[in-house]
């Protein structure tokens, strides 16, 4: 095979095109160019072989490759778009998301059934609820005996002589301190003395082991036993109050709270259980616990007193001896008598609570200090003055009651949309959960009754 070569540098472009090889063999290596006829000169006239050889491979183009920084970028921006698109338009949730929801729904509903009724514990309501007490019945009759018979005694034998003889304003003033003093004695037996409500804190009971029994039914556990709950600690004025888990109530009881085994309750501030008043003692009725002592003190010394005047004053207008003259006056020696056994106790207590309110301690408080043998110890609740502590404790205002005994009570329900559907829940019957929520939320219960 012939191949051209030019033979000059200065060729007339017709004349090259224009010689042809004179073999023309191997057509696979060649190809014609071709075109449509034009007014000047075509390249159907020219016809010469091209050999590949010389070109070498033909190699495919360069793909355009893009910086790091570009492609960064790039990135960058698609994900903030499906960002938005998402923000704008959240994904429905898909089939196998909607088949992992629980088909049964919890929530909580109110009954017509009000807290009194359903609440735990040895208080006893009544009255609808709006009064409550503790169950030793025998202990408050036998106060109210000791209460009303020495005041009727007075009122029936002395109190006439008094209106008579001495004032009229004696056996006044006498109705008005009874009245108060029986007034506060209900007061404090049948107020809610600051009980704490329960189950505030039942993650801390989940935690705790099942109970082990032997053969008798009573627990038993090791020195190690972690079942109890740690107490937690808090820090007023700068020292460490440690507050306790109570098993019964489920709940981290606050400072200077209390549990009382014979009303089985937590009560707030608790100073102590008094059996002759059928309650507990705390923050809600302390005021008229302390009047309800006072006051009972002030009676025994106003009987006491007005019934010796009556004997004295009977003797001393006859001849005859002392033991002859008690025949006129029976029963106020004896009303002297009785109230002046009964003035020695009341008093004593009435003493020791005026000791407490000056400290600014409970009695539980005053108790456990004396046992540890620091009984003046000085703690985080002193206000620094005994007239301030007593002010504080006797002045300060009542709050509301936090079991809420004659608001309705709630029950947790478990709603299945669809009961049909085995643990399956589609988007047609979430429609069904969204409209018994709304119902349940408008329900025929007054607000002011929730």
């Amino acid at each position: 095979m012939t191949e051209w070569k030019p033979t000059g540098t200065n060729l007339a472009l017709p004349k090259v095109f224009g010689s042809t090889s004179p073999n023309l063999n191997n057509n696979n290596r060649s190809f014609l160019f071709s075109s449509q006829p034009m007014e000047e000169e075509s390249f159907e006239d020219f016809n010469f072989p091209v050999n590949l050889d010389i070109l070498g491979p033909i190699k495919p183009p360069r793909p355009v490759v893009l910086e790091k920084s570009q492609q960064l970028q790039q990135q960058r921006q698609q994900q903030q778009q499906q960002q938005q698109q998402q923000r704008q338009h959240p994904p429905l949730p898909s089939v196998e998301t909607i088949a992992t929801v629980p088909s049964v729904v919890k929530m909580k509903r109110q009954t017509h059934v009000r807290n009194y009724k359903v609440y735990a514990g040895n208080t006893i309501f009544f009255c609808g609820g709006r009064f409550l007490t503790s169950r030793a019945f025998w202990a408050f009759c036998l106060s109210l005996a000791l209460l009303f018979t020495p005041c009727i005694l007075f009122l029936i034998f002395t109190c006439p002589w008094l209106w008579y003889n001495i004032s009229p304003a004696i056996p006044v003033v006498f109705a008005y301190i009874f009245l108060l003093t029986f007034a506060s004695m209900l007061k404090t037996s049948w107020t809610d003395p600051g009980i704490l409500p329960r189950n505030l804190d039942k993650r801390a009971s989940s935690k705790l082991r099942p109970e082990t029994q032997d053969g008798y039914g009573f627990r038993y556990s090791s020195m190690s036993d972690q079942s109890i709950p740690s107490p937690k600690e808090v820090t007023i004025k700068g020292v460490q109050v440690r507050l306790k888990y109570c098993e019964t109530c489920y709940i981290y009881r606050p400072p200077r709270a209390s549990h009382c085994k014979q009303c089985d309750n937590c009560v707030e501030n608790e100073d102590h259980h008094c059996i002759w008043l059928n309650n507990c003692i705390g923050k809600r009725n302390y005021t008229t616990f302390f009047t309800f002592i006072v006051c009972c003190t002030t009676l025994c010394c106003y009987v006491v007193a007005f019934s010796l005047i009556h004997v004295i004053t009977a003797y001393l207008n006859q001849t005859k001896p002392f033991l002859q003259s008690l025949s006129q006056t029976p029963v106020s020696f004896f009303v002297a008598i009785f109230c002046f056994a009964l003035l020695f106790p009341i008093s004593s207590l009435t003493g020791f609570h005026c000791f407490l309110l000056m400290r600014g301690v409970t009695t539980h408080e005053q108790v456990r200090a004396k046992l540890a043998s620091t009984p003046f110890e000085d703690h985080p609740f002193n206000l620094g003055n005994p007239f301030r502590n007593m002010y504080h404790i006797l002045c300060r205002p009542h709050n509301k009651s936090y079991i809420a005994r004659r608001k309705f009570a709630e029950e947790i329900v478990q709603i299945n949309p669809d009961p049909t559907s085995s643990n399956e829940i589609t988007n047609s019957n979430l429609s069904t959960v969204q409209d018994t929520l709304e119902n349940v939320a408008t329900s025929s219960i007054p607000l002011q009754n929730r």
